[in-house]
């Protein structure tokens, strides 16, 4: 197996901001009178597109939500994004022990990734090379923004090694043709190699000798 890129997805494997979102969306159903569960709310809507997570939210709550309430989570997640965010542990070392070039590729809008990345001092090592699903037709677990990042950074998808912690994400690198390694630091392994992930990490450290066996 020849690797020439790795592709980290952001939310969850190179920034640590599922946890926050996730804690803002359950302070927000309480405020409607539904009673969340932070770890149920992160496994529903962890890796979903907008669009998608609307229709879960209305089966949740069995009536549509207010109009006002993605634009305002959107808000409230910035700030407390902005405020709190931190990289993964374990991500700044690993990228520095990778010999390999790496980018980001996303269902996270461009605005969102930046100023994660920015806070958790990891912006400059991914700058030029960010990557959305805004980029693409179809969001994960469409193959889409992944094909965009291998092509953009000249890399045959069959050559790329992709970083994923949803199964979202794991179905659209194995859709775009690439290996696909699973991060477990919140979801299940087995539902990560069940959806196309070659192999599975629970930390981020374990990144750098992982690439260097898969070679």
């Amino acid at each position: 197996m020849n690797i020439d890129l790795v592709i980290f997805d952001c939310d969850g494997v190179l920034v640590d901001s599922e946890t926050i979102t996730a804690r803002v969306f359950c302070d927000m159903l309480r405020e409607l009178g539904f009673d969340a569960d932070q770890d149920d709310i992160y496994h529903r809507f962890v890796g979903q597109s907008g669009g998608k997570g609307g229709q879960i939210l209305e089966n949740i709550l069995g009536y549509p939500a207010p109009d006002t309430f993605f634009p305002e989570l959107n808000q409230r997640v910035m700030r407390a994004l902005k405020a709190e965010v931190a990289p993964i542990e374990g991500v700044p070392e690993a990228l520095d022990q990778l010999s390999l070039p790496y980018c980001v590729a996303s269902n996270g809008k461009h605005q969102k990734m930046e100023t994660t990345l920015m806070k958790s001092g990891l912006y400059q090592q991914f700058e030029g090379k960010i990557f959305s699903a805004e980029d693409v037709k179809l969001a994960k677990p469409a193959p889409d923004v992944y094909l965009y990042a291998a092509q953009s950074m000249g890399v045959v998808p069959s050559r790329c090694l992709v970083v994923e912690d949803t199964v979202t994400g794991v179905k659209a690198g194995v859709a775009a043709g690439m290996t696909v390694l699973g991060f477990c630091a919140l979801s299940q392994a087995d539902k990560l190699k069940e959806a196309g992930a070659i192999r599975v990490m629970f930390n981020m450290h374990e990144l750098p000798t992982i690439v260097t066996d898969l070679q």
